[in-house]
């Protein structure tokens, strides 16, 4: 038996999520505006050829989505738009409620933009309220199971949250001004470590 290394196959596979990433650019996405929105400005502009981690990150991620996608039997990857931004349930609850999945390594409470996320989907399907399944994966019970249910008036500001944050993306995309953009608040700013676009952010 000859055990070698193929280069090759790794390649196409990077390339597969190289293809898979410059399809999603194609319109503005929930998920560029749940964290930095300098990251996914240089993304769509300036975008890096993916790594094996972030192919780790995504076969993972993909992999529970999946298993408890088709456990369910409900409606998944359920595609919505608002404001000419599209967004992808992972489940649709038979209450019109979206279900979104998240898996973390720490025992911390659960951070904002998990919530923000949920909440941009309730606004893109006109509900009030959405619920979120979360995996620790240190825990020996690793499963949390949550109902969220805002308010009118939380709903009013995260519609505004939505558009605001999208427009203001599109501006900088259209001026191709990346200075209109913030850096990420302290909730998110741990994305800036092992930013690809750190170089490039410092500049604006």
């Amino acid at each position: 038996m000859n055990l070698s290394e193929c280069s090759e196959l790794k390649q196409f596979f990077l390339g597969k999520l190289k293809e898979n990433n410059a399809t999603r650019r194609v319109n503005i996405h929930v998920s560029d505006l749940i964290y930095c929105l300098k990251e996914s400005y240089f993304k769509r502009t300036q975008p890096k050829p993916p790594t094996p981690k972030q192919l780790g990150f995504y076969v993972d991620g993909a992999r529970r989505h999946i298993v408890l996608e088709v456990l369910s039997d409900l409606k998944r990857e359920v595609e919505v738009k608002k404001y000419s931004v599209v967004g992808h349930v992972d489940i649709l609850k038979d209450s019109g409620g979206p279900i979104e999945i998240k898996t973390t390594r720490t025992r911390e409470k659960l951070p904002d933009h998990y919530f923000l996320q949920l909440g941009f989907y309730a606004t893109m399907l006109n509900v009030n309220h959405g619920y979120l399944i979360i995996q620790r994966l240190m825990n020996e019970d690793p499963w949390e199971f949550y109902r969220v249910e805002w308010t009118e008036e939380e709903m009013m500001n995260l519609d505004y949250e939505l558009y605001s944050r999208a427009n203001l993306l599109r501006t900088a995309l259209e001026k191709n001004e990346p200075s209109l953009l913030s850096r990420p608040d302290a909730s998110t700013n741990w994305k800036c470590k092992n930013c690809q676009f750190s170089d490039l952010c410092q500049k604006t």
